[in-house]
């Protein structure tokens, strides 16, 4: 095949011009919520999202929901994930604490890695996009989809116990072209290459099997 799916590449390229200063995540987290911020407004504190971030939390319980911005920060805790203000808890009917989820639906930005980070991502971008290199596919789980379908995928390339490792495949993700999502599930941060339709699997796994993944979970 020439190239890295080239025509994929310029199609997602198109939509992340910013890239040398910013990658797109999409993020969604489940967990524990405190109404402890101290702020009158509909304001939360998180450990990792940008602050200035609008964010979705939902109240599974009573399925109410509400937006708040990411004004504080917290440290990483598996005891919570994100401290309400007093407004925000009590529009979710929270006194003390709950489950929620957390959903950022639009691209957030994030500072980029280390001096070093950067080079390697930039390494592995000229990597992916190379002519001359073959490569191995990587193992497509359940199975490679029909080419003739209309459905849109999700590729799930790993799964961390650190967020800090997530971010960093990310980057690297980000660097290839890619938009990106991560979910956490269980205590594990899932990291996905996202809206991939069903023809450009293929050319899409081809790249990230020249950035060194493995196993990919095609998800609908």
């Amino acid at each position: 095949m020439k190239g890295c799916f080239w025509g994929l590449f310029f199609l997602l390229i198109t939509t992340n011009l910013c890239i040398a200063q910013t990658i797109r995540v999409y993020f969604n987290q489940s967990g524990t919520a405190t109404r402890s911020f101290m702020s009158d407004d509909m304001e939360a504190a998180h450990a990792s999202l940008p602050l200035g971030t609008r964010a979705i939390i939902s109240n599974p319980e009573n399925n109410l929901e509400v937006e708040v911005t990411i004004s504080g920060r917290i440290s990483a805790s598996r005891n919570r994930i994100i401290e309400l203000s007093a407004p925000a808890a009590d529009f979710l009917g929270i006194s003390t604490t709950a489950m929620v989820n957390i959903s950022v639906m639009t691209p957030i930005s994030r500072q980029r890695p280390s001096q070093e980070e950067e080079t390697q991502s930039l390494s592995i971008e000229k990597e992916c996009i190379s002519e001359a290199q073959d490569v191995l596919l990587p193992v497509i789980i359940p199975r490679l989809p029909d080419p003739n379908t209309d459905i849109v995928y999700d590729l799930q390339i790993g799964a961390f116990s650190q967020e800090t490792s997530a971010f960093f495949a990310v980057d690297q993700l980000s660097t290839a072209g890619f938009d990106t999502k991560i979910e956490e599930v269980d205590k594990t941060f899932r990291v996905l290459a996202i809206n991939i339709p069903a023809y450009m699997v293929h050319d899409a796994a081809e790249c990230l099997g020249k950035i060194g993944i493995k196993e990919i979970w095609v998800r609908p």
